[in-house]
């Protein structure tokens, strides 16, 4: 259901890994925050945020049964990384992902655009 302020945290908190198995849901923000506090997670490919795989923050699928469950199991099977990967997802969101990030790489997309 809907959280707001420190039911959000705890929620997060309480968790060990973010699952998003979405169609359509294009960045989405619940997948951001579970990011942020260090879950590391299993996202479809339709989120957008195929950089977890390669950052080592989690595992990207496909939107079927078998290849959610393969991710699923797949960080299941990798408890042991689970912290490095949670230290895995913070630096993706603060280093790429956060709103000032983006914001810079669009300023800068923008300034190449009007010298040219």
């Amino acid at each position: 259901g809907f959280l707001v302020g420190a039911e959000v945290a705890d929620a997060y908190a309480a968790g060990s890994v973010f699952v998003l198995p979405s169609f359509t849901d294009v960045m989405p923000n619940a997948a951001l925050d579970a990011l942020a506090y260090g879950l590391p997670s299993v996202l479809s490919r339709y989120c957008g945020l195929d950089e977890i795989a390669t950052a080592g923050a989690g595992e990207l699928v496909d939107t079927t049964v078998d290849d959610l469950e393969r991710g699923i199991r797949a960080i299941l099977a990798r408890r042991e990384a689970w912290p490095a990967m949670g230290a895995a997802a913070r630096a993706l969101v603060s280093e790429s992902l956060a709103f000032e990030r983006v914001h810079d790489r669009y300023e800068a997309l923008y300034r190449e655009l009007l010298a040219r």
